[in-house]
């Protein structure tokens, strides 16, 4: 018969308890959304550093177009 012996299926409660230790209570779309934004603030950062003017004016109107 199916489901004897070692094999276990995986259930959707399986699957969210694995997200819930892997993310906490965050889902991860919301993860991802937070990597991205961090990803954009040391870009903004790097480019804010003496000597980059030039990568700033053009972070500035990037930010302008969206």
């Amino acid at each position: 018969m199916k489901g004897d012996g070692e094999y276990k299926r995986k259930t959707k409660k399986d699957k969210a308890h694995r997200n819930a230790d892997i993310y906490g209570k965050y889902s991860p779309k919301h993860v991802r959304m937070q990597e991205e934004l961090i990803e954009k603030r040391l870009q903004i950062n790097q480019a804010q550093k003496p000597g980059n003017e030039e990568n700033l004016e053009k972070n500035k109107k990037d930010r302008y177009k969206q």
